[in-house]
């Protein structure tokens, strides 16, 4: 987790400016949400929704059921009727699934959403009515049992009358419209923009800017060209874009390469996902493409945004609960460490610097001081070796147990970091006499998510002295890529516990 690594230069990457330097953030810069509102996000919270209004259902309704006590004469206990509950809930749940009742252009009208109601509340009845004829005793009456299904069924439609008002308004919003810039002054971007604006993709899609390439002649019949194919890393950071869609002839291996490259580059830094419009739709010339349909034509999407609707909330989840847990169990030993910093040497206990985080927005970083305080210093030398005079005597012990990276926890909750994801490194670090972003190709793609105290490269030891080689470098943007690429929960926690494991080491300083 150690940062203090390469040397560095004291320029910055064009995206830097003086005001990001100093860590202000640049009005004119777009907020890109790490969670992006999607259709699959909402199905998946009025599933949820309707999860939620069964069990209430079920607690209001059966608080006094026909016998369900402990009693000799109960007709089933209360972990039996438990049980028959969930296998309900489920049976709803799974027959909406299987109708394709969770959908978007369902919830706005009552009478789709009434009949998929009753069809799953027919289905859950019939499974607890069958449970219930086959092992109890003396069975329930059928008004009985009819009375508490009308009951669940009006919860739900009210819970759906809810959803349908909050689904409205998020669409009136149009943060469900999918905001589409076009590389290609030509007849297959005149092509696409057409299919954009037709009646029945115009709720779904927004064209929002038109990129010439170097090879386009003529104009465009779409309309005006916004810019050239480099404006559009610079255009993305003040305008939202959710989509880059290529649509120039491939006329040669060479400038496809070319194309794809320059596009993944400016997509990776502003964290927009990119779909090709290929020739003859041949997926077999780009390796890792998948078909995906935009406005009822054919792509090839080679870039996929990370952390998409659900994971998105997850991932937020994760981190503050791990974040806040963690500030509150080693809050002592940081007061303890805080207070030697400040009688070691004299200065301010925590260093802050400017650090390039997701969408490629600069924060700054917290950390304990651990070096002496140099006005002249800016920041752009890192530490070369464990000797270095700079270093306090409390800073070398921080430094070797890598506790000096504690306070980032605030970064966490400030929502600038993830407790794991790719470190950020110092703005044009240098590996060996070259910057870090121009030495490993696929750099930039790390600013996709949020910044990490820890990540897969960290735990696989790269840190420290191991970044300062070239093959150590693209090592690490590797395993960083591999980590946004299958990211789970499950993979967040091995990360964390490996990383505990090599805290400390020879080439941490």
């Amino acid at each position: 987790m150690m940062e203090h690594g390469p040397k560095t230069l004291t320029t910055a990457r064009p995206a830097y400016t003086a005001t990001a330097a100093s860590g202000v953030d640049d009005p004119t810069r777009s907020r890109v949400p790490l969670i992006r509102w999607t259709h699959g996000l909402i199905n998946r919270g009025v599933m949820l929704a309707d999860a939620a209004t069964l069990l209430l259902g079920a607690a209001v309704i059966w608080r006094d059921p026909f016998p369900l006590g402990s009693g000799s004469n109960a007709m089933f206990s209360q972990g039996q009727a438990l049980v028959i509950g969930l296998l309900a809930g489920f049976s709803f749940l799974a027959t909406l699934r299987r109708i394709g009742a969770y959908r978007v252009e369902r919830y706005r009208r009552l009478g789709p959403v009434a009949l998929d109601i009753v069809a799953g509340s027919f289905c859950a009845s019939l499974l607890c009515g069958t449970v219930i004829a086959a092992f109890a005793e003396h069975p329930p009456e059928l008004v009985w049992l009819g009375s508490r299904a009308l009951t669940l069924v009006g919860l739900l439609i009210a819970e759906r009358v809810v959803s349908a008002i909050l689904v409205g308004t998020v669409q009136r919003q149009g943060l469900l419209r999918v905001k589409v810039a076009v590389i290609g002054a030509n007849s297959q971007g005149a092509m696409m923009f057409q299919h954009l604006a037709r009646p029945e993709a115009g709720p779904h899609y927004d064209m929002v800017g038109l990129f010439r390439d170097e090879d386009d002649t003529g104009l465009c019949e779409a309309g005006a060209i916004t810019g050239e194919v480099g404006d559009l890393g610079l255009y993305a950071q003040s305008h939202p874009v959710d989509l880059i869609v290529v649509c120039l002839p491939w006329q040669s291996a060479e400038r496809r390469s070319r194309i794809i490259d320059q596009v993944q580059w400016i997509a990776a830094d502003v964290v927009i996902p990119i779909a090709l419009d290929p020739d003859h739709h041949d997926e077999s010339a780009i390796p890792r493409a998948q078909v995906t349909i935009i406005a009822g034509l054919q792509t090839l999407q080679i870039m996929h945004r990370p952390f998409k609707g659900s994971q998105g909330l997850l991932k937020i989840a994760e981190d503050y609960a791990i974040g806040s847990a963690a500030l509150l169990f080693f809050a002592p030993l940081m007061l303890l460490i805080a207070i030697a910093v400040r009688l070691d040497s004299p200065g301010p206990v925590l260093f802050r610097q400017a650090r390039t985080g997701f969408n490629n927005k600069p924060f700054m970083i917290c950390k304990f001081r651990t070096m002496t305080v140099d006005p002249t210093d800016d920041g752009s030398i890192g530490t070369l070796d464990r000797r270095d005079p700079r270093i306090t005597r409390v800073g070398a012990v921080l430094r070797q147990l890598s506790l000096d990276e504690l306070p980032q926890l605030l970064n966490v909750m400030r929502g600038e970091m993830s407790v794991v994801g790719p470190r950020p490194y110092v703005p044009n670090m240098l590996v060996g006499q070259t910057r870090f972003t121009d030495s490993v190709r696929q750099y930039a793609a790390r600013h996709r998510i949020k910044p990490g105290i820890t990540g897969w490269a960290q735990a696989n030891g790269l840190r420290g002295h191991a970044l300062r080689s070239l093959e150590g470098a693209r090592r690490s943007v590797e395993l960083d890529i591999f980590y946004i690429t299958h990211w789970s929960l499950w993979f967040d926690l091995r990360i964390m516990a490996r990383t505990l494991m090599v805290l400390a080491g020879r080439n941490v300083f």
